[in-house]
């Protein structure tokens, strides 16, 4: 059987596509391995395939192929210049070249590139600038009041960040008011995004700028997340500021609420955390590494892949039927909390990995039903032991068969 696990795209300094191929039978995790894939694994002979990686290098026809440039023989100007070259690789090259080598006799040629109209350059000269720690906010205002690319202007907003200072806050605020007139959904995003810092030198000023985007797009969920992540513990007063401003009956009110009560949540957890037993932390490292990935990492479920484990009867219950889930899988339909899950995948059990003993799926049942339930951890090996011998009718239980059993 042919094998083809392209896991990485680079382009090469000649100009060529270079695609980095795993070449490998199986690339799932062994826990996650139901024992239909174990077999059909086996029977093609895919756990063969192994130390077969490979690198294919993918040229346009008829292309000339760039010639070699020995960067190493080339001059600071030179590696200047190749910041406005076609090829990506040869830029990134380049600027690296600069930083590594802490080239500040570049500094002059690079904030010149900067202002000058050439889309590859001005952004590749200001991170090269940033990297030589030749920024200043003074060069990053006028950064932003006179350059007119777009991707270079979102670059200089990242970076200005750092630079947030009480003395600044005007100019800079100017310079967002000037962006915003631009009218561009990517320099809004970025803006809204990047205002953190600045907050702590004035909620007021800062708060009409996040207003205002909000007010622009007020149904659209990627413009308010990125205006709550620069909210950052001020939640609460930005709340306030909108209801001052009759601005309160929108969505981003909504998930400013739900954002203050995970918080409220996440830290109650992890005052939780800091009390419980060397079974919890275990439990917890299993959970993250085989649990996590379907189930969230706050237990919220997700869509077509797996339920919640937060609210969930499952988990709630008797520990002795979570015990049969964990050893020997699940597969749908299921319903938690009322709600019916048809879900596309099957849940492996962990009955028969070698990886997890009768200690580590007890401290993960008892992890589970801490976390999720608020259960004291009464599940132990030898539980475990006795459960392993109850095996479903059909390979992997199913919810009929779960809830007709006496616990």
């Amino acid at each position: 059987m042919k094998v083809f696990r392209p896991v990485n795209l680079f382009n090469g300094p000649d100009g060529n596509l270079y695609i980095v191929d795993m070449h490998r039978g199986i690339i799932q995790d062994k826990a996650f391995l139901t024992p239909y894939l174990k077999n059909l694994y086996a029977k093609r002979q895919l756990d063969t395939v192994i130390g077969m990686g490979r690198t294919l290098k993918v040229s346009p026809k008829n292309s000339k192929q760039e010639p070699f440039t020995n960067l190493d023989r080339l001059t600071v100007p030179d590696w200047v210049a190749l910041l406005k070259h076609h090829n990506g690789w040869l830029r990134d090259r380049a600027q690296h070249i600069l930083i590594y080598q802490f080239e500040e006799i570049a500094i002059p040629a690079l904030k010149k590139m900067v202002i000058e109209k050439h889309a590859y350059a001005q952004t590749h000269a200001l991170q090269t600038l940033e990297g030589l720690n030749a920024l200043d906010f003074n060069f990053l205002s006028k950064v932003l009041i006179e350059v007119d690319n777009i991707e270079t202007l979102s670059h200089a907003l990242v970076i200005s960040e750092n630079y947030a200072s009480k003395e600044a806050l005007d100019t800079f605020i100017k310079c967002l008011h000037t962006l915003q007139l631009k009218n561009n959904a990517t320099l809004d995003i970025y803006i809204a995004n990047s205002l953190g810092n600045w907050i702590v030198h004035s909620k007021e000023k800062t708060f009409s700028i996040l207003a205002t985007i909000q007010s622009k797009y007020p149904k659209d969920k990627l413009y308010n997340e990125a205006i709550i992540s620069s909210l950052r513990k001020n939640e609460e007063d930005f709340l306030f500021y909108l209801k001052k401003e009759k601005l309160a009956d929108s969505q981003l009110v909504f998930l400013i609420k739900e954002t203050i009560a995970e918080k409220n949540d996440t830290n109650h957890q992890r005052a939780k955390d800091r009390k419980t037993s060397a079974s919890l932390k275990a439990g917890e490292k299993i959970f993250k590494n085989i649990c996590a990935t379907c189930h969230g990492a706050k237990g919220q479920g997700i869509s077509s892949l797996a339920p919640p484990l937060k609210n969930s009867e499952y988990v709630n219950g008797p520990s002795e039927r979570l015990a049969l889930i964990v050893l020997h899988g699940l597969s749908g339909p299921i319903h938690v909390n009322g709600k019916l899950y048809n879900l596309s995948a099957t849940m492996p059990g962990l009955v028969n990995n070698t990886s997890y003993n009768d200690y580590d799926i007890a401290n993960l049942i008892n992890y589970l039903q801490h976390n999720f339930a608020g259960k004291k951890a009464t599940t132990d090996k030898r539980s475990i032991k006795k459960l392993r011998l109850i095996k479903p009718q059909h390979g992997v239980y199913n919810e009929k068969e779960l809830l007709n059993r006496k616990y």
